[in-house]
Formats: structure tokens, C-alpha cells, sequence
């Protein structure tokens, strides 16, 4: 179900859907042209420009704004006031926080880009938190592969996990030196896990951050070194 809570459409039952190929399009009373796919929820007072696409499960805040011809994929979330330039284009699973505003022609992968090398210009080699069990075990594998091992001086690489907008894609996870996953919601407080550093060359960080989503990064190669 899609829930409108638009101040453009409380006057009314519903957005006027189209027959446009089967695709899930609106038209809004101005006679824009929407397309919001399943379980979207529109906060009160967000205005859309023409041709926006928006992915299931997504998100949006009160007052946000997205401009002409721009896309969110799916299980997007965009906080109060969000402001989106004409054709920006946001993947999955992004996080934006209330107020933040994005130009024209945006995309999470730009942004994705910009952050990577930030870290690149700290130097080639940064030290980052790893999180594991008491044994150094990997606390969270996928169900196809067995827990990994993080003994003192082992470097771990998964050779074809790739760059992208993505902070929870295929790779090694890490945090920012010193960080607590539970900040960022992963796991209870009174969790077990121990931290450890590990080392990672500037080149193999996959995931670097987007501008509210911080903290966790994403890297193809790392060395235990404690």
C-alpha cells in the first residue's frame, strides 16, 4: 500500500494512477507525473517536481523536496526537509538526515567517490576497529560461509567484492578507530564482541561514507595487527 499523507493530496482519497505500461505511475492534482512504487510513506508536506521515481519502501520526511526527473531506490529514507536538485539519483538502502540538500545531477555514487577519496588523501594506509567474538571469530557472516578468523597478522581479502554506493555490500566491514557498532545500531549495548585494530591500504576502501552514513566502512583487504 502506498501512504500519502501530502498536504497537496489530503483533500483528497487518493493520487489518480495511470495505465502507463503497468508501472506504478501517478498524477498528482497539479498533474504532475509521480512514479512510487509499493509501501512508500510521503511525509506531510513534501513536493514533488515532474517524472520522480521513487522505490518501494522508501521513506520520505515531512517538507522534503525533490525536484524534476530525480530517482531513490529502494529502502531509502530522507529526513524532514530534504532538498533533491533535478535528476539526482539516490541507490539503495541510502540515508539521508533532516535538511540535508543535494544540487542538480547528484548521485550516491558521486558522493560515494568523494568520500573514498577523502580517505585517500589521510594517506595509504589507515587503522580502523574490528569487531569480533571473543574467539575472533567474524560476528556476522553470511549463511553461505563460515565465520572468518581474525588472528594477530592475518590479512584477509575478498578479491571480488567491488566499489559502490553500498555500505552493507559484499566485503570486510570495519569501523572508524574507536567507534562502537551499537552507535550506529548494530547490535544491543551490552553486546560481547571485542574490538581489535586492523590495517587497511587507502585503495582497497570499497565504502568510505556518504554524508549520514558514517562510521561503518566497507574495505576489499585488511591486516589484523592487535
Amino acid at each position: 500500500m502506498i501512504k500519502i499523507v501530502n498536504d497537496e493530496f489530503e483533500n483528497i482519497e487518493e493520487i489518480y494512477k495511470l495505465d502507463l505500461d503497468e508501472d506504478d505511475w501517478y498524477v498528482t492534482p497539479s498533474r504532475y507525473y509521480i512514479k512510487l512504487e509499493p509501501e512508500c510513506k510521503i511525509g506531510h508536506g513534501t513536493i514533488f517536481g515532474n517524472y520522480c521515481k521513487i522505490g518501494c519502501y522508501c521513506t520520505l520526511g515531512d517538507f522534503c523536496r525533490i525536484y524534476d526527473y530525480s530517482e531513490l531506490g529502494n529502502y531509502c529514507y530522507l529526513g524532514d526537509g530534504c532538498v533533491l536538485g533535478q535528476h539526482c539519483k539516490l541507490g539503495d538502502n541510502i540515508q539521508l538526515d533532516s535538511y540535508c540538500k543535494l544540487k542538480a545531477d547528484t548521485t550516491s555514487e558521486q558522493l560515494a567517490e568523494i568520500f573514498r577519496n577523502m580517505w585517500r588523501k589521510c594517506g595509504e594506509k589507515i587503522i580502523f576497529t574490528k569487531w569480533v567474538t571473543k574467539d575472533r571469530k567474524s560476528p556476522m557472516p553470511p549463511h553461505d560461509i563460515p565465520p572468518l578468523d581474525y588472528s594477530v597478522g592475518k590479512v584477509i581479502c575478498v578479491e571480488d567484492a567491488k566499489k559502490s554506493d553500498q555500505q552493507c555490500a559484499k566485503g570486510l566491514h570495519v569501523f572508524e578507530y574507536g567507534h562502537r557498532p551499537e552507535w550506529y545500531g548494530y547490535y544491543s549495548a551490552n553486546h560481547t564482541l571485542i574490538p581489535i585494530d586492523v590495517e587497511v591500504e587507502t585503495k582497497d576502501i570499497l565504502f568510505g561514507g556518504l554524508p549520514f552514513q558514517r562510521g561503518k566502512i566497507r574495505v576489499r583487504k585488511l591486516k589484523v595487527l592487535s
